[in-house]
């Protein structure tokens, strides 16, 4: 059986979050006419939802 050292078990313990966008400037404008037009179904482009307070207890609890 392999034994992991402090440093080795913490290291699976951080989470890294990266977003990136990208948009010119009239992209913004764009999206909100056509949402408000409905030509944009936007609830079918969420896949979760999640808690801030349950987010940051998960968070909390990786340290």
């Amino acid at each position: 059986m392999k034994m992991w050292g402090p440093s080795q078990r913490d290291s699976f313990r951080e989470i890294t979050y990266k977003v990136k966008f990208k948009y010119d400037d009239g992209d913004y404008s764009l999206a909100i006419d056509l949402m408000s037009r409905d030509c944009i179904n936007v609830y079918e482009l969420i896949t979760d939802r999640l808690l801030v307070d349950f987010l940051s207890k998960k968070l909390l609890k990786l340290r």
